[in-house]
């Protein structure tokens, strides 16, 4: 585990079930700064969610190539994974819901807060999970039904870097 990380029960104080880590200041400044430089001119195309949240590709990035490598060297190195810039204007939101994996597989995920904003309450497993900026959260998004919670001032900015994975490898991660 890296220095600084909790998992899910000891944020909550619950027994470890391996459903999520959050790794405080897992971002470093200037990975926020250019994240959030990037944010500036991105090609921004509307959330699957339909609820006012945007989300833009980083794989063609340069800049943000180093931040994703990082991610992916948390999730184990999957061989295929997305990188995302998810931007949650004022009055956005994320309604509770899982996202499926693809059959016969595991969805491990990797979000980080770049910019909080106000409001925007991560919650997880029905439990209130408070985030600062930088702080990032890995989690299985095809068991661990999360939503974020409307945006109430400023926009909020996270990073998410994703894949679909073996049993083995969530397993390996920590994450069965």
């Amino acid at each position: 585990m890296i220095s600084g990380e909790q998992t899910a029960a000891q944020a909550t104080g619950g027994s470890d079930e391996h459903r999520y880590r959050i790794v405080p200041s897992w971002l470093g400044e200037d990975e926020g700064r250019t994240l959030g430089a990037l944010s500036v001119d991105a090609a921004w195309e509307r959330g699957r969610q339909g609820t006012g949240y945007q989300k833009a590709s980083l794989l063609d990035q340069p800049t943000a190539g180093p931040i994703v490598e990082r991610a992916v060297e948390e999730l184990g190195r999957p061989s295929y994974f997305d990188a995302w810039l998810l931007r949650y204007p004022v009055g956005s939101d994320i309604p509770a819901h899982t996202d499926p994996a693809l059959e016969g597989l595991c969805h491990v995920r990797l979000n980080a807060l770049i910019v909080a904003g106000a409001g925007g309450m991560l919650c997880l497993d029905g439990q209130d999970v408070p985030l600062h900026d930088r702080d990032a959260y890995i989690f299985r998004p095809d068991i661990v039904e999360h939503s974020v919670a409307a945006i109430q001032q400023g926009t909020r900015l996270v990073l998410s870097v994703g894949a679909n994975v073996e049993y083995a490898h969530a397993k390996a991660l920590g994450f069965a």
